[in-house]
């Protein structure tokens, strides 16, 4: 009986700290490797359990079963103080934020977000040309070299001014 009190009591101050380390706001800012300044912000709140909240249903990424701990609200990225266009949809499925970078790559500006934790951590990946996002890609922590959901965005009717 004591050597199981003893692990349940492990099991919750392990999974609180892995926990502990998701940050409610993310600010990062710098110059590219084109010498453009960027800004980029990402914004969490605390996820709220609502009668029609569904436990790990495959919907979101960054749990392994269970609810998450926070969920994204913003995700705004500024390049030489003008604002890049990221859907809302293709962010707000990210949860439990830990880190984010912003580079330059093979013609694309990159967002590169990690989130989760063991078994739920997840790598997903933002493209962006001329200020629109282009391509998301997430990968699953654990297997971080597979792609395990990839979204292409083709839609060419877009403001250039935004």
């Amino acid at each position: 009986m004591i050597k199981l009190s003893i692990s349940i009591i492990a099991i919750f101050l392990f999974s609180t700290y892995s926990y502990a380390g998701v940050p409610e706001k993310i600010v990062q800012s710098g110059k590219l490797d084109s010498g453009k300044s960027y800004k980029l912000e990402i914004k969490t709140s605390k996820f709220t359990i609502k009668p029609d909240s569904r436990k790990d249903d495959g919907s979101i990424w960054g749990i392994d079963g269970g609810y998450p701990r926070t969920k994204t609200d913003e995700l705004i990225l500024q390049i030489d103080g003008k604002s890049a266009y990221i859907p809302w949809k293709l962010y707000t499925d990210l949860t439990d934020i830990r880190t984010a970078r912003v580079l330059e790559d093979d013609g694309f500006v990159k967002i590169l977000i990690k989130g989760g934790d063991a078994a739920g951590s997840y790598d997903a990946e933002f493209r962006i040309k001329d200020m629109r996002l282009v391509e998301r890609i997430v990968r699953v922590g654990e297997f971080y070299k597979e792609v395990w959901e990839k979204t292409i965005l083709h839609n060419e009717l877009w403001n250039k001014d935004m």
